[in-house]
């Protein structure tokens, strides 16, 4: 098999893989939608987010714009939503970004650091 076949094969395991992690989380995908439509509502610039990196393996989170946390905060408060933990996410590609988990939610938010505040924290 000659180079191109090998990566035309790759391509189309990879994407069965994929498919199969999105049939496979539907849920989890329809609570993340839900959850950044209802952070819309409440004037949060933010969008579904879902990475599925080896088979079997889903995450999702709402990826907010770059802006305040305590704007995010503040949505989600005023969506009747409860924050259980609030950190630094060492697995964002966003240096500092800040992981939110809300209670009874899979789905978490991630809020990354306007560059000016990482400018002033150095």
């Amino acid at each position: 098999m000659n180079l191109k076949q090998q990566l035309i094969q790759k391509a189309m395991t990879d994407a069965g893989q994929i498919i199969a992690a999105i049939d496979a989380n539907g849920g989890l995908i329809a609570e993340c939608e839900a959850l950044a439509e209802l952070l819309k509502r409440e004037g949060l610039d933010c969008s579904p987010t879902f990475c599925s990196s080896h088979p079997g393996h889903a995450v999702t989170w709402v990826q907010s714009s770059f802006g305040r946390p305590s704007a995010v905060r503040a949505a989600i408060e005023k969506a009747g939503l409860i924050i259980i933990s609030d950190e630094i996410d060492p697995s964002s590609i966003y240096p500092n970004a800040i992981k939110i988990k809300l209670a009874g939610l899979t789905t978490h938010i991630s809020i990354p650091k306007p560059a000016a505040e990482l400018a002033k924290a150095a």
